[in-house]
């Protein structure tokens, strides 16, 4: 009888011991895809930004869309 009890309290505390490690391994989880994600964003914000301020080889003028389509519309590409 001692015996089936012991084994049925260390499948319990397997249990709890498992169901916890699961419950911290989520919040671990969700604090780390929280970061990650605040990280990614900053990343495409800097890379945003820096790409608005590349200047011009002649570095009279940003470029941006509308002289990049202006430049194409004066000096179409050539395709053979």
């Amino acid at each position: 009888m001692t015996t089936s009890l012991s084994v049925l309290a260390v499948q319990a505390s397997a249990f709890t011991l498992g169901c916890a490690a699961i419950h911290a391994a989520r919040n671990h989880a969700a604090v780390l895809t929280r970061w990650l994600t605040g990280a990614a964003a900053f990343a495409a914000a800097l890379l945003v930004s820096g790409t608005t301020m590349i200047r011009t080889p002649d570095d009279q003028a940003y470029s941006d869309e509308v002289a990049i389509y202006a430049a194409i519309a004066h000096h179409p590409p050539q395709t053979r």
